[in-house]
């Protein structure tokens, strides 16, 4: 019986072998923009919960949640109702805190990098990237939190010819009766 259950298993590996593709058994790849936030960073974007809230004008809407465990989640969608982006703030594969783009929930996301920031105020790069290459995102305005107006230009150069534009949002409150 030993002998039949080592000739039936070594039979069903050579057909296993012989039949199925090596593709099979290999290992998925790597998501390429993935990325991992350890524990002890988790306070990496904190520096940017200015941004956190809803905001609105007649450049449609942007929602930002705050940071939580180094990222923040955002939400785009522009006047029409049907344009969108989902946002996220997060480290890159490289290790530098990244805003990454989703328009129209593309994959992979583009990132740009995080280049300046202070606390109302952050520019996030990619030259690589045709258009945009250049995202500021500013707020102005009272220190209530209240009346603050936050403030995005998009924008790339090409053949030293700068194009873009600037969007104009006022913070507005997260219920269904203030639209």
């Amino acid at each position: 019986m030993k002998k039949l259950i080592i000739l039936v298993t070594s039979l069903v590996t050579v057909l296993v072998t012989i039949l199925v593709p090596p593709a099979a058994f290999a290992l998925a790849p790597e998501e390429p923009h993935s990325t991992t936030v350890p524990a002890e960073d988790s306070d990496n974007v904190d520096h940017l919960a200015w941004l956190s809230g809803c905001w609105q004008g007649e450049g449609g809407e942007e929602c930002w949640l705050p940071p939580l465990n180094g990222t923040m989640l955002g939400l785009n969608r522009g006047p029409d109702g049907e344009h969108f982006e989902t946002l996220r703030i997060a480290r890159h594969e490289d290790g530098d805190i990244a805003y990454f783009a989703s328009p129209m929930g593309r994959c992979p996301a583009t990132p740009f990098l995080l280049t300046e920031s202070s606390d109302r105020r952050a520019v996030f790069t990619n030259p690589a990237h045709d258009f945009p290459q250049e995202i500021v995102y500013w707020i102005e305005g009272g220190e209530d939190g209240e009346t603050d107006t936050l403030h995005a230009r998009v924008s790339a150069t090409t053949e030293g010819e700068t194009r873009g534009f600037e969007i104009t949002w006022q913070r507005r409150s997260w219920t269904p009766e203030s639209r």
